[in-house]
């Protein structure tokens, strides 16, 4: 499956548009079911994406320079912000996988009209390595559910 711009990824549904694109959300629907089948899950944090490139790899973690996104000037969107290593606007993040963590490998060509979807691995990750990741913060930490590898051909 890859983003076609119809407001789904990976069944999470985009929130871009109303929080200035730096979290997509993954709403939970506590109203329609939840509690009332007594399934009183508080403790479920809120999934979002959050991408950018590795800056380095440890054992069991990957430290992030997020992608930042700013209203742009015309007040017609957002513009994407990647910093450069170093520069006091880059947005660190360290990122912690699990032993659950699901890794995919994204090959896009055609700048996005052909994804080719693949099982990935940790050990792939290196610096300078582009990537999406859906979690959850846990303090100053992120802690990936799944991360996305993207090889752009």
């Amino acid at each position: 499956m890859h983003d076609d711009g119809g407001g789904e990824k990976n069944g999470a549904i985009s929130e871009g548009a109303e929080n200035n694109g730096q979290e997509i959300t993954v709403p939970e629907n506590r109203e329609a079911g939840n509690d009332a089948a007594g399934n009183n899950e508080v403790e479920n944090p809120e999934l979002i994406f959050i991408g950018g490139k590795v800056r380095s790899v440890s054992q069991d973690s990957f430290v992030l320079s997020r992608t930042l996104y700013e209203d742009s000037t015309d007040g017609q969107g957002a513009v994407i912000v990647m910093p450069e290593a170093g520069s006091p606007e880059e947005e660190l993040v360290t990122v912690r996988c699990l032993d659950s963590t699901v890794f995919m490998r994204w090959t896009i060509k055609g700048g996005g009209e052909d994804i080719k979807e693949e099982e990935a691995a940790f050990s792939e990750l290196q610096d300078g390595t582009g990537l999406e990741a859906q979690g959850y913060f846990d303090g100053d930490e992120f802690i990936a559910e799944k991360v996305i590898i993207e090889v752009y051909e």
